[in-house]
């Protein structure tokens, strides 16, 4: 009884622990592994103390059958118009959102949060609603490995490329930059994303939080730099 007792206890208190690391705007390494031995002690916790009740056994079975399909089952090409849709629906939720160095959450982000955020939650949210588990791992790889602006320039892993330069994002030329595209400033420690329209989103550190700004604008200085113009590669047509 004791040993179920202190099981039981320990049990509560992850759920507070689990529940503060999904709180944590941060985005690292530790706090990802953290939050993934927490959600597995949970599911395993239910499992020990719960044994007994047929419904919880079920319902614990039926998330390992998920995590299963989610890693195994065949997924399939995405349509790069959809996707993009999706990202610039994605990136627009986060309008407002208190800027913060590592974030990447609706709670606080940075400018790299924001634009692999938005492509996170386009791949999960397009993934589950398709039943294409291919871009459920793909929005799961891309929780998994943060990225700096310095890191989307060098390519982060072969998901993005440079298609272009500019001397400044106000002197782009528009008519070849598509919507989600992104941007990162010749210093590498900047970047933001296209929504079209001739304008652009940003987790801005001098504004505070994540903006809209429409070009040409002449007052912040992220659109006076140089840059490279960056472009998702399942999001070439």
């Amino acid at each position: 009884m004791l040993n179920a007792n202190l099981l039981l206890k320990f049990w509560r208190r992850l759920w507070g622990v689990t529940i503060l690391l999904l709180l944590l705007p941060e985005r690292y390494t530790l706090v990802r592994v953290a939050l993934v031995l927490g959600l597995f002690g949970l599911w395993l916790g239910a499992l020990l103390i719960y044994r007994r009740y047929v419904a919880v056994k079920v319902l614990c079975a039926a998330i390992a059958v998920l995590v299963l399909a989610v890693a195994l089952l065949p997924g399939r090409p995405a349509d790069p118009s959809a996707m993009r849709a999706a990202y610039i629906k994605s990136l627009r939720f986060y309008t407002g959102t208190p800027y913060f160095w590592g974030g990447s959450s609706k709670i606080a982000i940075d400018c790299s949060g924001l634009v692999r955020a938005g492509m996170i939650d386009a791949n999960l949210k397009t993934g589950v609603k398709t039943a294409n588990m291919a871009l459920v791992r793909r929005g799961l790889s891309l929780w998994w490995h943060n990225c700096s602006a310095s890191q989307l320039d060098d390519g982060y892993g072969g998901r993005v490329a440079v298609v272009a330069s500019a001397l400044s994002v106000n002197e782009i030329d528009y008519n070849k930059a598509e919507p989600g595209d992104i941007i990162v400033t010749s210093t590498r420690s900047h970047t933001m994303a296209y929504l079209g329209d001739h304008e652009w989103i940003e987790a801005d550190p001098i504004f505070g939080r994540t903006i809209v700004v429409r070009v040409p604008e002449k007052k912040n200085g992220f659109f006076l730099e140089p840059v490279d113009v960056l472009r998702w590669k399942e999001l070439n047509d």
